[in-house]
């Protein structure tokens, strides 16, 4: 098992929810996952207290539910999101975004924040029983383990 086992699972614009803290209180909120060049995005509209609360401490947290024909699978990723200024990178993501029109009428509309998620590890849990594997996203190795027990498999 490696990321790119299921990096499919990011595609086609999932619901993510993402999680960050501001002081003390962690705040959970939906999201669409970005998938583009092998990178996972997601954006906002400037002045929203995610936004800010990103800007102070940008650790995060995300879960996945996805489903496909085996059933349901539980992803959660750790890292980093890191704001982008590239005016490069906005406009290719202002072109891949559907959704993008709805909010924002150009790449350089100061209020269009994106954020690239700069992972450092992925938990996944398969349908149909107890194992769950960490993956390290930097380094493409991973660990199975028994879901409740934190015991390592071999």
């Amino acid at each position: 098992m490696n990321y790119s086992n299921i990096r499919p699972f990011f595609t086609s614009f999932p619901l993510i929810y993402l999680a960050n803290c501001e002081g003390d209180q962690p705040h959970v909120r939906m999201v669409s996952l970005i998938s583009y060049q092998e990178q996972l995005w997601f954006c906002s509209v400037n002045g929203r207290p995610k936004c800010e609360q990103l800007r102070k401490n940008n650790k995060v947290e995300f879960s996945l539910v996805a489903e496909n024909e085996d059933g349901f699978h539980n992803i959660r990723a750790i890292g980093k999101a890191l704001e982008i200024h590239d005016p490069a990178i906005r406009e290719d993501l202002s072109i891949e975004i559907p959704f993008f029109q709805d909010y924002w009428s150009v790449s350089t509309d100061p209020n269009f924040v994106l954020y690239q998620l700069d992972l450092s590890q992925v938990e996944y849990h398969p349908p149909g029983g107890k194992e769950y594997f960490i993956l390290n996203v930097k380094t493409d190795e991973s660990e199975r383990f028994i879901k409740n027990y934190r015991k390592k498999l071999q």
